[in-house]
């Protein structure tokens, strides 16, 4: 059993060790450049609203509630100045906050080098290392949530003992605790604070709803043991309800600030409620849950043989191989579903991560393609990573604390049914994993039931997923915790994430800064930016606020909210008179380019902004003067 100076010495060198990783995230794909990251140009745009007219209006093209993150926004910009580099560094201190909370909520329930392993897979993911350097609302959230976990937990008393490791309890120490609380109890304040988070979460993304009852069922053990005590403190039990309610509810009120208005997320998803078949429903949803496993189990690959090669499997009863059978035959299902709408089993199928590079927005050179033989080797692992998750949730249920078998469990005594003993495994499992496990798998459900439905015209999109990624590493952790191979292959695949996320950010980052060169120079010689097509963040950021108002009324007309999406997109990607394009060798259009640039090591495809037909019009006249050619290298900034 190691020493207090040295659990101390050990913990240091991990918040070392991941303040390091995280600078150097930073320092390798520095997140500067005047120009939005897929959707940030709606944010930002509303948070210019909020700066100039002191109110917020929330936009028919944002589903989120966003009002949490607009305030926060406006604070930075009034600090620092508006600008896009301002807002994605408020960003960052965000994703630092959330893998701090999420290392404090794994330690009391891992040991130290396994929560280190465990954040390093969250903070080297793409989808976290693309968002993290975002505008958007998906690491705010995922900040705000870890964070009220992490208040919930030291509210609810739960620590580890001293001198015994979290993962290594006894089955008898496991009982004592569960029959009494902690020695320092409930604190109501933590609690209060936990609940204010919950609701700060709702007033960033709607989703944040579930957090509440999935605290409270994940407490039942801890609250069940403290009630008693609350019964003899004068109004013990009104101060507690007091504590876990009224915060939520004061902030969740405020959402009655913004509009939402006529067909947002929330009117789309009622009409294709009511108009969906039950069929066509189902299919819908089996098509999001066979992409959601495929990323979902891609992402935990580094565990997978693990989870596989589980020596539990041997001492499985007959409900676990009944429940084994069940779960993997729906998963097949769902992915026998995704395989035949996509013609391909892949986890970048969405508009985050996809096998032309990060963010799909028109403007792809292919110069980090993942090839064929990478997408077959992607498949192939998030499939074993699902069934993987399925027989490691099955096991998890059968398990027993201590490591022995339900038979000789001294816990098993009075609980001699399957019932009671998934009953005590659950029990038994620290507070921590509880808590990551079913705030997850709420927010899991709820983004299947409506993110297909709602708003993507493309089925669930990836980054909806982002959320449930801490307890889906967090349960696979605690899974794998005895065995000894878990750390060192968690670190190899936090470095082939890191790998393939920084050299896919720093591509997606420069590329967008020299389209925004290229863009801009014309611009300065008079033509109109909504002239140009540069892609899906040039178009949003100057013919959004259009866009969105035309799509807003047409649909309306039309009766047929579900047609707003598709609307907008269209007006966006409308023909232009100039664009920004790659390829000079075969260009789409006539004529000599105005602007050329490159990016990256100079090997990666030219951007040409050419002349083009106007929709129904003569050729736009290039601007006078031999063609400018844009400084080569990777500063290029707007």
């Amino acid at each position: 059993m190691r020493s207090p100076r040295a659990r101390l010495a050990q913990q240091t060198a991990c918040w070392v060790i991941l303040g390091l990783v995280m600078a150097g995230v930073v320092v390798l794909a520095p997140p500067g450049g005047e120009f939005p990251v897929d959707d940030d140009w709606i944010y930002a745009q509303t948070v210019q609203q909020l700066l100039t007219e002191g109110r917020y209006q929330r936009s028919v093209w944002i589903d989120s509630a966003f009002l949490a993150q607009a305030w926060w926004g406006a604070a930075l910009s009034w600090l620092f100045g508006f600008s896009h580099t301002t807002l994605r560094a408020g960003t960052l201190v965000l994703a630092a906050l959330a893998l701090v909370a999420y290392v404090g909520l794994l330690r009391t329930a891992l040991r130290p080098w396994l929560a280190l392993a465990l954040a390093l897979l969250l903070l080297l993911h793409p989808l976290f290392v693309h968002l993290a350097a975002s505008f958007m609302t998906d690491v705010p959230f995922l900040a705000i949530m870890l964070l009220a976990l992490w208040c919930g937990q030291i509210g609810l008393g739960s620590r580890r003992p001293d001198g015994a490791s979290a993962d290594r309890l006894t089955a008898e120490t496991a009982r004592v605790q569960l029959g009494r609380p902690d020695d320092r109890g409930l604190s109501l304040g933590w609690l209060a604070l936990a609940s204010g988070l919950i609701g700060l979460a709702c007033l960033v993304r709607q989703v944040g709803m579930v957090l509440g009852p999935a605290v409270l069922l994940a407490a039942l053990p801890e609250l069940c043991a403290a009630w008693p005590g609350l019964r003899a403190t004068p109004r013990g039990r009104t101060c507690l309800l007091a504590a876990l309610s009224v915060p939520f509810l004061l902030v969740v009120t405020l959402l009655t600030y913004a509009d939402p208005r006529d067909v947002t997320v929330e009117v789309r998803l009622l009409d294709g409620l009511r108009t969906a078949d039950l069929p066509g429903l189902l299919w819908t949803e089996l098509r999001a849950s066979g992409a959601a496993l495929m990323l979902l189990g891609w992402s935990v690959g580094p565990a997978t043989p693990l989870l596989l090669a589980n020596p539990s499997l041997l001492g499985w009863r007959r409900w676990q191989w009944n429940a084994a059978a069940c779960s993997l035959l729906l998963v097949w299902l769902a992915l026998g579903v995704q395989l035949d709408a996509a013609g391909t089993l892949t986890p970048l199928f969405g508009n985050t991560l996809n096998a032309a590079g990060l963010t799909v927005s028109g403007l792809h050179p292919r110069a980090v393609t993942a090839d064929a033989l990478g997408q077959t080797l992607l498949a192939i692992l998030g499939v074993l990573g699902a069934v993987g998750l399925t027989t490691g949730l099955v096991s998890a249920l059968g398990a027993t604390p201590g490591g022995r078998s339900p038979a000789s469990s001294p816990l098993a005594s009075g609980a001699r049914t399957a019932r009671g003993w998934q009953l005590q495994a659950v029990a038994q499992t620290p507070l921590a994993i509880r808590l990551l496990g079913l705030a997850s798998l709420g927010i899991l459900l709820l983004t299947l039931g409506y993110g297909p439905l709602a708003g993507p015209v493309n089925g669930l999109y990836d980054r909806y997923l982002l959320p449930v990624l801490p307890g889906l590493l967090a349960c696979v952790g605690y899974a794998v915790r005895e065995r000894r191979a878990a750390v060192p292959l968690l670190l190899v695949g936090a470095l082939c994430f890191g790998g393939w996320s920084l050299s896919w950010q720093r591509e997606y980052l420069q590329r967008q800064a020299a389209v925004w060169q290229v863009a801009d120079s014309p611009v300065a010689q008079g033509i109109p930016p909504t002239d140009i097509d540069g892609g899906y963040e040039w178009n949003g950021w100057y013919r959004g606020p259009a866009a969105i108002e035309n799509a807003r009324l047409a649909a309306l007309a039309s009766s047929d909210s579900r047609s707003f999406v598709q609307r907008v997109v269209d007006s966006i990607y409308r023909t232009s008179p100039w664009y920004v394009g790659f390829d000079l060798r075969r260009p789409a259009c006539p004529g000599t380019p105005a602007v050329q640039a490159h990016y990256g090591d100079g090997d990666w495809p030219i951007y040409g902004l050419r002349r083009c037909a106007g929709p129904g019009g003569p050729p736009v006249r290039a601007p006078s003067g031999p063609p400018v050619r844009a400084p080569s290298g990777t500063t290029a900034t707007r």
